[in-house]
């Protein structure tokens, strides 16, 4: 048996040195669980796809709801700025036939109280 001088700091080994393979082993039981774990995984992967779809769909759902809400919105003002519009033009028109009636009831009381008795 040959004898094992001790290792200096420094110096290289080889895992055989050591005892130790080159070869991995690799037992059919940890093979089978690797592609398990590798077939769930691909079936996780499928499931995120799947929803990631789903809520893409929803997205683009909200998306065209939105954009119907808001040509809605723009019709909505542009009616009410009609309406307003002509609800000031005719609070006008009622406001100037107020005053000119006003001022002509002051001027037929006016023109009674001047007048001089005979």
């Amino acid at each position: 048996m040959p004898e094992k001088k001790p290792h200096q700091l420094g110096e290289q080994t080889t895992p055989e040195q050591h005892g130790h393979s080159t070869t991995p082993s690799v037992s059919p039981q940890a093979v089978m669980e690797l592609q398990k774990s590798a077939g769930e995984l691909t079936g996780a992967v499928n499931s995120l796809k799947e929803s990631i779809d789903r809520q893409e769909g929803k997205i683009e759902t909200i998306e065209g709801q939105l954009s119907g809400l808001s040509h809605k919105m723009y019709a909505a003002i542009v009616v009410a700025g009609i309406f307003v519009a002509l609800g000031g033009f005719l609070f006008n028109k009622a406001w100037d036939l107020m005053a000119s009636n006003v001022s002509i009831s002051q001027q037929k009381s006016t023109n009674n109280t001047i007048k001089p008795q005979d």
